[in-house]
């Protein structure tokens, strides 16, 4: 039988923490740190629940007690609110991680497990499909402040002897994603159909991007987190879509789409992000199993059963 481990999740109760939550529970200790409950999923009774804002440091502390692996996937941002108030971004995204990563020193943990960006961290791409080794030159604070955050991790797990993983995640979508946040294109996509609201796209619709479905992302979170393997690791479908191809897919099994309205994107869109996830596939024996045909109707059934318009 397995040893249980005592594994903290920050940032538990978002769309990939739930879903990480819910595939390590039945086998392990987890705790979640957030902010707030999750307003899909119900608390479940063998999870230790911890509600609090990040910059408590004396909650943090506490909920460090006896953990062994810690998943930080917290993020108080996402790339068009990090844009607009870049000092809160700073404040209250990589100030507070250094300082957590102080208490995770204190408190012995054994491993650190970091959800990162493979959508925002690289910028415009030098080529593609863009590998682990390609250089990090972010054009907005979201990326930045993740990049800065993953030199830190770095720097603190070869001063202390600690295990790490950054993972580079693409666009992931599917159930449990918050259709009210100003991030997931199919999510919102779906959502503004249903209230026959304008959705507005950032560019012509060109711009290409790499969608994987919660499903495999969550399972390269668990098979990964729970190894030895240190480093950094991008995880993706390996695919490029661009926008107007997801709305086109997306219109074969919707019957009325909402308005699209096209607009300037004042130079602050990546054109192009496709990741080259051979690394991860190689490392882990790990691939995307859902192809986005099928993974969008899934998404969409999701919503049609919770989505509350």
């Amino acid at each position: 039988m397995k040893q249980k481990l005592n594994i903290l999740i920050t940032g538990g109760n978002g769309f990939i923490g739930s879903n990480l939550v819910e595939a390590l529970r039945h086998e392990h200790n987890v705790s979640v740190f957030d902010r707030s409950p999750n307003q899909f999923v119900s608390e479940c009774s063998e999870v230790n629940y911890i509600y609090g804002d990040f910059s408590d440091t004396e909650l943090l502390r506490q909920a460090l007690d006896n953990i062994q692996i810690v998943y930080h996937l917290l993020s108080t941002t996402v790339p068009f609110t990090a844009n607009n108030n870049m000092v809160f971004d700073i404040t209250t995204n990589l100030v507070t991680t250094v300082k957590f990563l102080d208490l995770i020193v204190e408190k012995g943990v054994q491993r650190v497990v970091y959800s990162s960006s493979g959508g925002t961290i690289y910028g415009n791409p030098q080529y593609l499909p863009i590998d682990e080794k390609h250089p990090c030159n972010p054009i907005g604070s979201y990326g930045i402040v993740k990049n800065t955050i993953e030199r830190y991790i770095e720097l603190y797990a070869l001063r202390n002897k600690f295990s790490f993983l950054i993972v580079r995640p693409s666009n992931p979508y599917g159930p449990g994603q918050n259709y009210r946040k100003n991030q997931g294109l199919i999510g919102k996509l779906i959502y503004n159909s249903m209230t026959k609201e304008k959705f507005t796209i950032w560019g012509d619709g060109s711009a290409i991007r790499d969608y994987i479905f919660i499903d495999d992302l969550i399972s390269f979170f668990k098979t990964a987190g729970l190894s030895e393997e240190s480093g950094v690791f991008n995880v993706g479908s390996g695919m490029g879509m661009n926008i107007n191809q997801i709305i086109k897919a997306l219109s074969e099994i919707i019957d009325d789409m909402p308005p699209i309205i096209y607009t300037d994107t004042k130079g602050t869109i990546v054109d192009k992000v496709v990741l080259d996830i051979k690394k991860s596939k190689n490392k882990f024996d790990w691939s995307p199993k859902t192809n986005l045909e099928k993974g969008l109707q899934i998404h969409k059934n999701w919503m049609s059963l919770n989505c509350k318009v």
